[in-house]
């Protein structure tokens, strides 16, 4: 049985400040990361003691990433792959005014397993004058990923833009279905809006068994007057047959 702790989380920019990230980084193993600046890789790195690895969100827009990285103990990751997602053309053009977008993953592998840091595109109305991205585009995104690994084992850490209940949420459980992968963290409320009740929208999905234990959500010392993803960490334990 393989066991490592992991942070997950959606950094939105560092919104809540690099002692916030600290603090939630403590005693981690693998950290699955998105919407990370770009400019504060050194300083994420001597906080984490190990390398991060980098892929933009919008290759060529903006400056925040989907990121991961391992540190020294145990196995190291092995075969590092960048993936870009169907709407890159879409979410390129949108990208210069909606820099929070996404139509990138980074996966690594470990102990015989695919781990994915995911961040796909999600719906806008066009409203500001940029082009309209749908559901449907983010249902693609979603179901190419899915697609693409169902073969192989594979555990997937993103944000998949869906509240639970909500009919984007239907959509997504159904493609989770369709390729035999399992959600593990929907019951754990990851983002905050003011005036609002928190909510999940960050998911780890897998198509092998696993085991998750000790979650802890950092919701603690932040400013509830914006709205923003919260640091996950998770005690995930897996098996693989390794040939």
């Amino acid at each position: 049985m393989h066991s490592i702790r992991v942070l997950q989380y959606n950094m939105d920019g560092m919104q809540w400040g690099i002692e916030y990230f600290r603090n939630a980084a403590k005693d981690v193993d693998v950290f699955l990361l998105q919407r990370v600046p770009m400019e504060a890789k050194k300083e994420i790195e001597s906080i984490i003691g190990c390398r991060l690895f980098l892929l933009e969100s919008t290759p060529g827009v903006g400056n925040l990433c989907v990121a991961m990285g391992k540190n020294h103990s145990g196995h190291p990751f092995s075969k590092m792959k960048s993936i870009t997602l169907p709407s890159i053309d879409k979410v390129q053009e949108i990208g210069k005014r909606h820099k929070s977008q996404g139509c990138t993953a980074l996966r690594a592998q470990l102990d015989g397993v695919n781990i994915i840091t995911f961040l796909p595109c999600y719906p806008s109305d066009g409203s500001d004058g940029s082009i309209v991205i749908n559901d449907l585009e983010r249902k693609t995104d979603i179901e190419f990923l899915l697609n693409l690994y169902k073969d192989r084992p594979t555990i997937i850490a993103g944000d998949f833009h869906t509240s639970p209940g909500s009919p984007q949420d239907k959509t997504t459980a159904y493609l989770l279905e369709k390729y035999n992968y399992k959600s593990h963290l929907d019951e754990y409320n990851t983002y905050i809006k003011p005036e609002q009740n928190p909510f999940n929208l960050d998911k780890l999905v897998s198509n092998i068994d696993v085991d998750i234990s000790d979650v802890i959500v950092y919701n603690k010392n932040i400013d509830r007057s914006i709205q923003g993803h919260l640091a996950i960490s998770y005690r995930l334990e897996y098996n693989i047959e390794e040939d």
